[in-house]
């Protein structure tokens, strides 16, 4: 049985909504009772996503501004720099799921989650189904 293409087409937007939902999700592991979180963070120069800040704190670098994000389980996401250049905000959310929201903004540094890169490879292998 062969299923219509628009509809091969909706299941495999579906699934990739689906997958890239659960990737960003699960890349921030926050294992607070056992002492154990960690991401992977990356940078967006010149960059700051415009979304709604959980916090706004100092840090002396990226890394600790990023570090600050991980007990907190609304933050995805981080902007770092600002006229001081150690502003820190943490943010509830990230550029892939809100890239409308972000900005160009020379003074700031957006870290967002790092997507695996089996989604671009997924992506691909159903964009040769079309």
């Amino acid at each position: 049985m062969t299923l219509p293409k628009p509809l091969l087409a909706f299941l495999a937007i579906f699934l990739m909504f689906l997958f890239f939902a659960s990737l960003t999700e699960q890349q921030i592991v926050r294992d607070l009772a056992n002492g154990l979180s960690y991401a992977n963070f990356g940078k967006h120069e010149k960059s700051r996503l415009n979304a709604g800040q959980l916090e706004n704190t100092t840090a002396q670098s990226p890394s600790q501004c990023c570090a600050k994000c991980l007990p907190n389980k609304s933050c995805f996401s981080v902007n770092f720099g600002g006229i001081g250049r150690n502003e820190c905000q943490l943010l509830s959310a990230n550029k892939f799921k809100s890239s409308n929201l972000m900005t160009i903004d020379e003074t700031f540094q957006h870290f967002s989650v790092v997507v695996s890169k089996i989604f671009v490879k997924i992506f691909t292998l159903l964009y040769s189904f079309f």
